[in-house]
């Protein structure tokens, strides 16, 4: 991915593009190589940032993809699985704002947002909450239900499409940082002049999702 990155941009720029808008994501402010997610979106971002003659650098680095739930994090039968307790907080984001912030970005001067980084978190439930926002969607009662960390593994690396180091980083807990996303980000506020999706919000428009 690093080099992918890093080759796309220096195309942009050598093209004349002024302005590159980079999806990284929140876990490059983790502790340095703590994750490899944010290990792998901490090189690619240094390898754009430090590009000779390069233009403005936007990097979005959005937390939890409300996406998600349609992979791995949606309901499971007439179940909601995941680690946490029903009560802990999770922060999401709405892919569609994550689109929306790079769409003002890039429709704006340049010169406004110049190398500027803004971290994306939308909306913060607990995994009660989103068992209750999916039972509404599929029209039955869902139930949540608390599994270990190697069961949520063996669910992600199920679908085919992860690692084992990422499947391990999704479904493990760190013992030097909380990886919950356990803020909103009020800028997301000023950059759409509107309040950001929240997760009930995005699974009722996307109910035929889980059905």
């Amino acid at each position: 991915m690093v080099e992918y990155k890093k080759q796309i941009a220096l195309w942009a720029y050598e093209a004349g593009v002024q302005q590159v808008v980079d999806i990284s994501s929140a876990w490059v402010s983790f502790p340095w190589r703590s994750t490899p997610i944010g290990t792998l979106h901490y090189y690619s971002e240094k390898a754009i940032f430090d590009l000779p003659n390069r233009g403005s650098y936007v990097t979005l680095r959005p937390g939890r993809f409300m996406s998600n739930l349609m992979l791995f994090d949606g309901p499971q039968g007439d179940r909601v699985l995941d680690v946490l307790e029903a009560d802990a907080i999770q922060g999401w984001i709405s892919p569609n704002d994550i689109g929306s912030v790079a769409a003002v970005v890039l429709s704006e001067e340049v010169e406004k947002h110049h190398d500027a980084v803004y971290e994306l978190s939308g909306d913060l439930a607990t995994p009660a909450q989103r068992t209750d926002y999916l039972s509404r969607a599929v029209g039955r009662p869902l139930t949540y239900q608390k599994i270990t960390a190697a069961e949520k593994y063996d669910r992600i690396m199920s679908t085919g499409y992860f690692k084992h180091t990422f499947a391990y980083c999704l479904a493990a807990s760190a013992t030097t940082v909380d990886m919950q996303h356990l803020h909103i980000t009020d800028g997301i506020e000023i950059l759409l002049r509107r309040k950001p999706e929240t997760l009930e919000q995005y699974i009722l428009a996307n109910k035929d999702a889980f059905k």
